[in-house]
């Protein structure tokens, strides 16, 4: 029997700054992350994330991450909810090694669950990376496509977040 997840996922833009993509909360500052002070800007979903340590996080446990230098995507999550299967992708390696595998070229990084990939990183230039991401093989009702970031049933798009620890926040 598959155990299904039914969580009623409350979702929180970081307020940091948020904006509407071309307003005037994309003319953000440079980010003090890395040693070069560079503006990091992650692409997900139609929305543009500039300096966020997390992409995503669950109660403030860091669940999807972007590296630069070199282009890394750092992926845990424990199996308990809201996911359903602990995977852990960082700098210590990847596990469950059986079913979780990872692909890294220069220019991109893959995170992949059998044949279904759950994250991949594209360097566009050396301070965007474009992400696409589908947690649902995990439990996670997360994906991204043409209209934006799914969360549950929203869906965000156009949205600016500049330099808060974590972009979106999921909460019970």
């Amino acid at each position: 029997m598959t155990r299904r997840l039914s969580l009623a996922l409350s979702v929180v833009l970081a307020v940091a700054s948020v904006g509407r993509a071309g307003g005037a909360d994309e003319r953000a500052g440079e980010t003090t992350r890395g040693p070069d002070h560079r503006r990091q800007v992650v692409l997900l979903g139609r929305n543009r994330l500039v300096g966020c340590e997390s992409v995503l996080t669950y109660k403030g446990m860091s669940i999807v991450t972007v590296r630069f230098d070199p282009l890394r995507v750092e992926l845990i999550t424990t199996g308990k909810p809201p996911s359903l299967r602990a995977v852990r992708v960082d700098r210590e390696g990847e596990r469950p090694g059986s079913r979780v595998r990872t692909v890294a070229t220069p220019r991109s990084f893959a995170i992949l669950w059998g044949e279904r990939p759950l994250a991949v990183a594209t360097l566009l230039d050396a301070e965007t990376a474009l992400l696409k991401m589908d947690l649902r093989p995990l439990g996670l009702p997360v994906y991204d496509d043409d209209d934006g970031l799914h969360i549950g049933k929203q869906v965000f798009a156009g949205n600016v977040v500049n330099h808060p620890a974590a972009a979106i926040n999921l909460q019970d």
